[in-house]
């Protein structure tokens, strides 16, 4: 996901809202949506009360925490980030306009029947240069929690309970299906309180 500090993007004429958003995902035409997330107190990083509550409950390693961001409190000015992953659709059209190397994942070719999931496989250096393409820029790792995590520092966007049905996709159980991705707008329950979409 990338965002910016630049005017608002022009408004569209067909909008998804969260309130009128169904379990589907959006024409790719509307998921270069944006949010503007405004000036407030980041809570970032993870405390070790957290960290050993995770570990408990869910066998999480502590070390899995070692690169975070210190845990506490950052002030962040207003920033725009995008409601949605950034899709192969949309990925595509970078790479035509300016010759960039396709991700290793596709294997040469457009993954069509995937048109409308977010793209995968890309470096920093990737996603910098797309966003910088389309105008805009990464957020930082303290706008991105904030994002997420909204006024009160939840454990996951959408409270601090888990919940799969928010953010899984639909599969017959098997573990290879578990793991592939799923349609951009297709978990609109695990939206952020700001209403950012699939951040996990």
């Amino acid at each position: 996901q990338s965002s910016y500090q630049a005017p608002p993007v022009r408004q569209k004429t067909e909008k998804i809202t969260p309130e009128t958003a169904k379990p589907v995902a959006p024409p790719v035409e509307t998921s270069d949506e944006m949010i503007l997330v405004p000036a407030g107190t980041a809570i970032v990083g993870t405390g070790d009360d957290e960290i050993e509550a995770l570990h408990n409950q869910y066998v999480v390693h502590p070390t899995w925490f070692k690169d975070e961001l210190p845990h506490g409190k950052v002030e962040v000015k207003e920033f725009w980030i995008d409601r949605f992953p950034v899709t192969n659709a949309q990925y595509l059209k970078f790479v035509e306009a300016t010759g960039h190397p396709l991700p290793p994942y596709w294997n040469g070719k457009f993954p069509a029947r995937h048109a409308n999931h977010p793209v995968t496989g890309v470096t920093y250096d990737d996603a910098a240069a797309f966003a910088e393409w389309a105008g805009k820029r990464l957020p930082t790792a303290r706008e991105w929690e904030r994002a997420a995590r909204g006024e009160e520092g939840l454990v996951y966007p959408w409270g601090n309970k888990w919940r799969g049905s928010a953010c899984e996709p639909w599969h017959d159980g098997s573990m290879y299906d578990a793991l592939q991705t799923y349609q951009v707008g297709g978990r609109p329950a695990g939206k952020s309180p700001f209403g950012v979409e699939d951040m996990i």
